[in-house]
């Protein structure tokens, strides 16, 4: 969990506690997944390249708070997570989440087109 999140998360914390008259103590240990955090730059140049795409249709989504096993890989390598848009109703983990298999493979053929462009660079 990133210094800026520990010290919002407690400063909301205590903020809530003083608004009931009482006193909060934040303890936060990292634990379970580390937070996934794109590498910027890499994350820009991505876009870029989808941008220029007009196959990809980007739709720009809220900052989200996400922990993944991918957050582990992303602490040792540059690397970006975004979301495919598979058209489901159902959440990530939910047991009848089944994504649009079409999506999954336009997914593979556009990261492999930018993989490419990288190693052409």
């Amino acid at each position: 969990m990133g210094r800026l999140i520990q010290k919002r998360v407690s400063q909301i914390a205590e903020g809530v506690a003083a608004s009931f008259g009482m006193e909060v103590d934040v303890v936060l240990k990292q634990g379970g997944y580390l937070p996934v955090e794109n590498n910027p730059a890499l994350a820009k140049e991505l876009m870029t390249f989808f941008e220029a795409s007009p196959a990809v249709n980007l739709i720009d989504c809220l900052p989200a708070m996400t922990g993944e096993d991918f957050g582990y890989l992303l602490s040792k390598v540059p690397g970006v997570m975004f979301w495919l848009g598979i058209d489901t109703p159902y959440a990530l983990h939910h047991p009848k989440m089944s994504p649009n298999e079409d999506a999954l493979a336009f997914g593979v053929a556009e990261i492999g087109k930018f993989l490419k462009y990288k190693a052409e660079a």
